[in-house]
């Protein structure tokens, strides 16, 4: 049994309400769309034959070529075929919608969802669905802005699909799209990522990690743009690449934590500009968040 969404049973009663066009009926369409075109082809013709009237014509052309004179002309051309061809103008999705991730917080996370228009230009209906837990939710899709919201909490993943539907019928199911939600900042205006955690000044980061108990042998390394740490028989962080250049460094153990605080190579006074996780590739705090300025104190 294939699934339609509400919009999609609601067209496919209106075009059942619609008489069917005759064969006759659609034969003299046609023959009045074909002299139509040929006497504006005969006028415009004309027109460009006069050199001053040709070349504001021409201005015209590419002004409206993605205008409104266009976008009108297309309008009236879809319509008619949907007009003459009923139920015929639409066929059955074949392709998956493309889906991307548009936005992220710590609470939620907004989808942008582009479905392949059907024949004649007609926009289907979009069904998008998230997961959690093994479990397929719809989402409510803003067909204005295509655009659909999943709320999740700080941290967590979801996957997100999506596929196209409409009085044909529904079709295929794009790929699952995992999308993991930012993480809240903690009391540091960092991120606690499990393994260590991390925190910020608007001069410094500093990097924590808790250390086994009774070990001091730490070794630590840290250029421009990355940072290795560890003892002498464990590796925490290999050459892991910083998100910007630091400058100096420094580290202590405090309370059985390893503390390296790294210099900001450029320091951050504004919310947009702090860092919003310490390696290029680790988990990222919501930094709206955060204060519009961040104190400036010793991170010890």
């Amino acid at each position: 049994m294939r699934e339609l969404s509400p919009a999609a049973r609601l067209k496919l009663e209106e075009l059942a309400d619609q008489p069917a066009a005759t064969f006759k009926q659609r034969l003299a369409l046609l023959q009045f769309q074909i002299v139509v075109l040929l006497i504006l082809y005969v006028v415009v013709r004309i027109m460009l034959k006069i050199p001053w009237l040709g070349r504001g014509l021409s201005k015209v052309v590419k002004l409206s070529r993605e205008g409104p004179l266009y976008k009108l002309g297309v309008w009236l051309c879809r319509r008619l075929a949907r007009v003459t061809m009923g139920r015929h103008a639409y066929a059955k999705p074949i392709c998956a919608p493309a889906v991307r991730i548009k936005k992220r917080t710590a609470t939620t996370i907004e989808i942008k969802v582009v479905a392949v228009r059907g024949r004649f230009g007609n926009a289907d209906d979009v069904i998008v669905e998230s997961c959690v837990d093994g479990a397929w939710t719809p989402l409510t899709y803003d067909s204005t802005t295509k655009t659909a919201t999943a709320s999740t909490t700080p941290g967590s993943s979801i996957d997100i699909r999506a596929r196209a539907s409409n009085v044909r019928g529904a079709g295929p199911w794009s790929a699952p799209l995992q999308a993991t939600a930012l993480l809240k900042p903690n009391a540091f205006y960092g991120g606690d990522c499990g393994e260590f955690s991390w925190r910020q000044t608007p001069e410094t980061v500093t990097c924590v990690i808790e250390l086994p108990r009774g070990r001091k042998d730490v070794v630590v390394e840290a250029t421009r743009e990355t940072l290795t740490a560890g003892l002498k028989d464990v590796v925490f962080f290999d050459k892991a690449r910083l998100l910007r250049p630091v400058g100096e460094a420094r580290w202590e153990i405090v309370d059985g934590a390893l503390h390296i605080t790294l210099e900001k190579a450029v320091p951050t006074f504004r919310r947009g500009d702090h860092w919003d996780r310490l390696f290029a590739t680790g988990p990222r705090v919501d930094t709206a968040l955060l204060p519009l300025s961040l104190p400036s104190i010793a991170s010890g």
